[in-house]
């Protein structure tokens, strides 16, 4: 935070001394070898701007000295971690130097996967990455791919250094953080991104330092730039001009024509030009350009605060003046850009709007060679090339994908697949490696399709389509037939229809379980049954989400005579007894469904038919428990004394049993093992005494020759049981015997 309030304190100097005029200018040089022109956020954020494939969505904004990025919707268009960005672009190295690049970052959600580099705008490749907890070259110079960041609530630093193995132009420094398919990212709805001291210093020169105009790039239009742009001509008394909006297209006779004057203080750039604008109106001229004098005067607009630039505007508005001319326009000391106002404003020679919009589509067609005679600007030469996908395909689904992920290749093709249209053609989209999108193609289609049928309205307007009229420069001018590949509009529209699919149906589906039922009770105890069924109405393929299927009537009996009629409930207690097999039925009847949809969303004729559905529980039973403890009485063994041993359990599985002498509250005299005589368990394995190096004393425990009666719970009715004893001259007062019964 020291370094961020040292830079407050210049920024607040250097304004002071930027304020000795009217109009404050920014400062040429930020800080030295100091690369970018944002890079605390201490006033705004761009040239830092966030990217979206629709329909993913973010919001960007300022807060307290930070970029913080809210994610609305995570998932865009290609499914991948670019669908969701923030960048800076236009960033220039040079081959050798050495750039120390950092940044740091947090999320609100702990684990939040962040991935960036630096690269071209195409983004095909990578010189600089974040590989995990730090930033190393790119596989595109001589380094590899790099690994997502994974954020936490608190600020973590990430930095390396940039040595560039040759010169670079216009680079980007991108950061990507959408939820990914193939690729990283782990973005949620509502999830936060916040950044600060994003910083590429070059420690090899202080030329390669951040300028005002270094953000500004011939491509960029805004007041700023407007403001060094040729000062001698334009502001020979040294006020600047960029307050004053033009159309630098210019206007057209007896048309609205509106300009704008702008305080300028919304300006998304920091430390960028302003001034106060505090009168109610402002009378302005327009004047020609080339004698200056007043053709025009007229009074503003009152202030309108304009919500997307932020600036305080007065619209200046000439709509009476119709004199063909080139023309500025003044307010008090400033002025505008020169402009025309003529019947040919889109058409000047070489510069013609029509020729080089339709030129554009040309040049990105897919499937036909794109020929030099045909392209209106640029290097022609260079810019033509042969063919590429000239036949292409398209699947039709039978349905659409609900999921965030591709059909794969089985899915698209074959299982999924309704029928396979020619989908050669269209335009590629702009930096997507030639991809071509349903959506965009249609747009361009509708809005070719649309300016044609308005431009052919007059005759002025079919001459610029016309062969050799070298406005509309295209193999097809003169021809208005569009090529549907041997078939009628109508063919050509049915097939991009999926073929009708009958839907799958799932039948309803239903269960009953116990509540607080368990599967074993020893004979003599009381269970009180009580159960819950469940019924899921089925589902369509297509919908409707509803299938209409209710329950009409619940039937519920068991094994004991007893019935019911609810979905859930009791059923009457009863005693467990030696050959108890006890289990509840429930058959539950259900009503039609409405019709299912087909694929296309039509009303089908299938439907989920009216039936019934009968399940039953597990079956509840009974056992007699084995027994085992220590005595420390002599006397018989009786139903009473094996009933009061410590250990009690269903013998119907192996288990390993722990007596020792040291937890009994008087040394026993004898270890007791008693198990039912006519289970089907082997009885004692084996017995081992772990503090005597696990001595063997199995034949020290002696079945007794009489069997013994001994009750079930609740002095339920007594059965024989199987006894063996362990009953030395004496037991040690630490004996522990470990006692496996198989």
């Amino acid at each position: 935070m020291l370094n961020k309030k040292i830079r407050k304190v210049m920024a607040s100097v250097m304004a002071v001394a930027l304020l000795a005029g009217s109009v404050s200018t920014p400062a040429e040089n930020v800080f030295a070898g100091e690369v970018l022109g944002e890079t605390g956020f201490e006033n705004k954020h761009l040239p830092w701007r966030g990217f979206e494939i629709a329909p993913a969505n973010q919001n960007i904004s300022v807060e307290d000295g930070q970029l913080r990025v809210e994610i609305l919707n995570p998932t865009g268009e290609d499914r991948e971690k670019w669908d969701l960005r923030t960048e800076y672009r236009n960033i220039n190295f040079k081959k050798g130097h050495e750039y120390t690049v950092s940044f740091k970052a947090k999320s609100k959600r702990s684990g939040f996967q962040l991935c960036a580099h630096i690269g071209n705008v195409r983004g095909d490749e990578e010189y600089f990455v974040l590989n995990g907890d730090k930033m190393e070259m790119g596989p595109h110079m001589g380094g590899q791919w790099g690994k997502a960041a994974v954020l936490e609530p608190e600020y973590q630093t990430f930095s390396g250094t940039f040595i560039p193995t040759e010169d670079i132009e216009g680079a980007v420094w991108t950061f990507q953080y959408a939820r990914g398919t193939v690729y990283e990212g782990n973005a949620q709805s509502g999830d936060e991104i916040w950044f600060d001291d994003m910083s590429i210093i070059c420690e090899t020169c202080e030329d390669c330092n951040y300028k005002v105009s270094s953000i500004f790039p011939p491509s960029v239009v805004n007041r700023e730039r407007s403001a060094h742009t040729d000062p001698e001509t334009y502001a020979p008394d040294g006020k600047l001009i960029n307050f004053i909006s033009v159309n630098q297209l210019g206007y057209y006779p007896g048309l609205k024509k509106v300009a704008v004057l702008a305080d300028n203080k919304g300006d998304v750039f920091s430390m960028t030009s302003s001034i106060d604008l505090t009168e109610s109106s402002y009378e302005f001229e327009v004047c020609d350009a080339a004698t200056d004098e007043v053709k025009f005067k007229g009074v503003s607009g009152e202030a309108i605060q304009d919500e997307d630039s932020g600036d305080t505007v007065f619209k200046l508005d000439f709509t009476e003046f119709n004199e063909p001319g080139k023309y500025y326009i003044k307010v008090g000391e400033w002025r505008s850009f020169e402009f025309e106002i003529n019947d040919s404003i889109y058409s000047v020679s070489g510069k013609n709007m029509l020729t080089d919009a339709m030129n554009y589509f040309y040049q990105n067609r897919s499937g036909i060679d794109i020929e030099e005679k045909y392209i209106t600007s640029g290097e022609k030469a260079a810019l033509a090339h042969q063919a590429s996908h000239e036949v292409d395909e398209a699947y039709i689904q039978i349905k659409n994908s609900s999921s965030y992920s591709y059909y794969d290749s089985q899915d698209a093709s074959k299982d999924n697949a309704s029928s396979v249209i020619e989908a050669s053609g269209g335009w590629y989209m702009i930096g997507q490696n030639y991809t071509k999108q349903v959506l965009v193609g249609g747009m361009s289609v509708w809005t070719l399709q649309n300016m044609y049928e308005r431009a052919v309205q007059t005759e002025s307007g079919r001459d610029k389509f016309a062969d050799g009229s070298g406005t509309v420069v295209i193999p097809e001018s003169g021809n208005i037939e569009v090529p549907a590949a041997g078939m009628n509009v109508t063919e050509f529209f049915n097939s991009l229809f999926s073929k009708v699919k009958e839907p799958e149906i799932t039948q309803p589906t239903a269960s009953i379980s116990y509540d607080d039922v368990k599967t074993y009770y020893e004979v003599g105890e009381t269970v009180t049954p009580k159960y819950t069924t469940t019924f899921t109405p089925g589902s369509y393929e297509f919908g409707p989400s509803d299938t209409g299927v209710t329950v009409s009537s619940y039937t519920i009996s068991d094994t004991n005579g007893n019935s019911a009629t609810t979905a859930s409930g009791t059923l009457p207690s009863f005693i467990v007894e030696d050959d108890t097999k006890y289990n509840i039925t429930a058959t539950i009847a259900y009503t039609d469904g409405v019709k299912a949809n087909n694929n296309l969303n039509q009303e089908s004729n299938s439907y989920i038919e009216s039936g019934s559905i009968t399940k039953v529980t597990s079956y509840v039973r009974g056992y007699r428990a084995a027994f085992a403890g220590m005595d420390s009485t002599t006397g018989t063994i009786t139903s009473d004394l094996i009933r009061n041993l410590d250990v009690a359990w269903n013998y119907n599985s192996s288990k390993t049993i722990t007596l020792d002498a040291s937890t009994a509250d008087v040394t026993p005299v004898r270890f007791i093992v008693a198990i039912p005589a006519n289970s089907t368990r082997a009885g004692i394995s084996k017995v081992e005494m772990p503090k005597s190096q696990y001595a063997n004393c199995t034949a020290d425990y002696k079945l007794q020759e009489t069997n013994v009666l001994v009750k079930g719970a609740n002095d339920a009715e007594a059965v024989e049981y199987k006894v063996w004893v362990y009953a030395p001259a004496k037991i040690g007062a630490e004996e522990v015997h470990e006692i496996t019964m198989n």
